[in-house]
Formats: structure tokens, sequence, C-alpha cells
């Protein structure tokens, strides 16, 4: 069976110009084609994520600055105290923040929260302002506390307790919509370090 012939045509419109079977020629000018179409693809990729990183970056500021005015503080207040992330673990949490959380709640009774408690409120705020789909779970919670050096021995009864915190099938937690205003009242106090005032975020 003869091996069929390759033919470089030319053509103007349905006119053809030129034609030849110089394997020399059509193999430069099929390795010019391919190239080009390969350095386009380079261009729209590199083009695409241009454009993704500088839209993340806008999202995150202006998502900080929806989240602190929610919470009624400043922009400079939420980066200092929690550091909001596009990428997890999300949040870092400050630690003289957490420092004085600790000194100024009582650690038993009512008016205490459990560090599970603390984290999975802040992060799930954090989402629920940024409409992230990611979802709060305890393994979340556990991997920001690791971050402090802060042991939680009971993160699901830590959880369950904050009033403002439901746990949902799938080991979700999220912000109950009818207390949100006391989960922003919770973290506006964890951002300013303030917490013996009564206000509450509207």
């Amino acid at each position: 069976m003869s091996k069929a012939k390759l033919i470089l045509i030319l053509k103007a419109g349905d006119e053809v110009v030129e034609e030849t079977e110089d394997p020399i020629l059509w193999r430069k000018v099929l390795a010019t084609i391919q190239g080009e179409r390969e350095q386009t693809k380079e261009t729209q990729v590199q083009s695409n994520e241009n454009n993704f990183s500088l839209k993340d970056d806008q999202t995150v500021d202006a998502v900080v600055e929806k989240f602190a005015a929610s919470i009624n503080v400043s922009p400079a207040e939420v980066r200092g105290s929690i550091d909001p992330q596009k990428e997890d673990p999300y949040i870092t949490l400050n630690s003289k923040c957490w420092e004085a959380m600790k000194k100024q709640t009582p650690r038993r009774g009512p008016g205490a929260v459990g560090p599970a408690a603390v984290v999975g409120t802040v992060l799930a705020l954090w989402f629920e302002v940024a409409k992230n789909n990611e979802s709060v779970t305890q393994n979340s919670i556990l991997k920001i506390l690791e971050t402090l050096g802060v042991a939680d021995n009971n993160p699901a009864r830590s959880v369950k307790n904050a009033e403002w915190l439901i746990h949902r099938r799938g080991g979700i937690i999220k912000i109950d919509p009818s207390q949100i205003s006391k989960a922003e009242s919770f973290v506006k106090k964890f951002c300013t370090k303030r917490w013996n005032d009564n206000d509450k975020t509207t």
C-alpha cells in the first residue's frame, strides 16, 4: 500500500495560488502553525491567571471591609485580629486578642465560651459574609486552634453551648440566622479586645 503524499496548498478564496509536495517546506509551515497555537493558549492562560489573582485580591479586600462594617469595627482591626485569607485555614487568630479574651471572660458558667466555639463563630461569620462555599467543620476548627497552641477537650460541647451556633448534619457548623447579632457582637469584642462592652452589633 503506497504512502499518501502530503501536499501544501496556498489558496486565495477558492483559487489555488500555489501547491507543493516539498516535505521540508510543509514541515516548517506545520511547525509554525502549531507554535502559534501553543503561544496563543499560553497567553490566554497567563491572562486568565492574572485576572483571577487580581479579582481575588479585590474580593478579599472588599469582603474585609464588608465584614468590618457588619461588626462595626475598622478593616485594620479585622486584619490585625483574625487575618482573613482566601485559602485554608481562612483565618489566623491573633494570640494577643485570644489572651485578652481569656483574661476578660469567665472560664465556666454564664458568659463562658469554649475554644472551639470561638473559632467556629469567627470562621462561620467570615464564610457567611464572604459567601464562601467551604463549610466550617470540627476538623477545620481544631486546625486553627492548633496554630494557637490551644486544645479543646470537648469541641462538640463547646459548639453546642454557644447559642448562636448550630450543628447541622454531616458535622457542618453555621451561624443561627436568628442569633446572628449575638455572633457579630462576640466577634466584635474579639477584634477590639473589649469584652466588658455591653453594646450589641445590629
